[in-house]
């Protein structure tokens, strides 16, 4: 549909036209992902209700376990991939109710700023217990905001539900909008880093969202002419523990995995084309979180950073070129 590329491509260039900021910096809109940890998935446990309750938000939740899998070909420890989720999401839910979750919580606490994107459901049972996770992870997140911390009571391992939880359900998400630093640039090295990879996420979804796809091999691509105000050679991420990675190859592998985690979040979706695969729009998922889908109000065109009728000229002429090369778009 070739017309609607166009039309795209017209709203870009017109200089009348106002971009505005879609409403996804607040708490609960559709860019709100929030990572679901706990005991390992079985049919309807506790993640999977908590995750009914969210999507009554417009909240977009994902169990951490679907994304390990996705990381394997990166060969990167658990501990860094949950140190990259924890960069993308909005707010990360974890039940302490396995051995494996009691673990994640120690090594997503340690790190005082990463508490503000963490909720934690416990067992009302050993809230007075003089034990390490009382005394030691939960105790700290309550030193720094109490509200992130709930004892229900587990019936049988599953959760009664109390209205303490179903506010959390309601509010949880990224507060503040994003990080004030959302990257850095190195002139010497020619190196951009992101210090959050939430901004990517919505970055790279609202290019997909105004041009209608992205070829996964060109996802370093579209982001060097996003930051053309920048001479880039490579980009590296630093994430929330402070640890950098800057292996070029592993790099990219971890920026097109933002396209993964949104197709997981069925707001886009997987095409295979010749050698190469492409991301569209999710449009029945769209339209479920859109009050008017066809209204295009970007997050790319809000800042004056990225507001030039050049780099619209360069986006424009890029989906044209694939448009031609044979991507069927919607």
């Amino acid at each position: 549909m070739f017309y609607r590329s166009e039309k795209i491509v017209f709203k870009l260039l017109n200089k009348s036209n106002v971009f505005r900021r879609y409403n996804f910096l607040g708490t609960g809109d559709y860019f709100d992902f929030i990572f679901l940890c706990g005991k390992a998935i079985s049919e309807n446990d506790n993640r999977h209700f908590i995750k009914e309750q969210l999507e009554r938000y417009k909240k977009f939740s994902l169990f951490s376990e679907y994304i390990y899998k996705e990381f394997n070909d990166i060969c990167l420890d658990l501990l860094t991939i949950e140190d990259i989720l924890l960069s993308v999401c909005a707010g990360t839910i974890l039940i302490v109710e396995s051995y494996g979750s009691a673990c994640e919580l120690g090594a997503f606490s340690f790190i005082s700023k990463n508490i503000k994107k963490l909720w934690v459901i416990n067992n009302k049972e050993y809230k007075e217990n003089d034990s390490f996770i009382e005394q030691g992870p939960l105790k700290k997140i309550s030193s720094i905001d109490d509200k992130h911390v709930i004892y229900e009571k587990f019936k049988g391992g599953v959760i009664d539900y109390s209205g303490e939880s179903y506010r959390m359900f309601k509010t949880v998400g990224r507060e503040g909008g994003f990080s004030s630093g959302l990257e850095t640039y190195c002139s010497g090295t020619k190196t951009c880093q992101f210090n959050d990879l939430g901004f990517v996420l919505c970055l790279l979804f609202d290019y997909v969202r105004l041009f209608g796809f992205i070829i996964e091999s060109h996802v370093v691509e579209v982001l060097k002419i996003l930051y053309s105000k920048y001479e880039i050679d490579k980009f590296s991420i630093k994430l929330p523990s402070s640890e950098s990675i800057d292996d070029e190859k592993v790099v990219k592998a971890i920026l097109t995995k933002m396209l993964v985690i949104l197709e997981k979040a069925k707001v886009l979706r997987r095409k295979l084309h010749k050698d190469d695969a492409y991301y569209t729009l999710d449009y029945e998922t769209m339209k479920t979180i859109d009050k008017n889908p066809n209204e295009f109000e970007s997050f790319i065109f809000v800042s004056k950073f990225f507001n030039s009728t050049w780099l619209r000229k360069e986006l424009a002429k890029i989906s044209n070129i694939e448009v031609k090369e044979g991507f069927n778009i919607w």
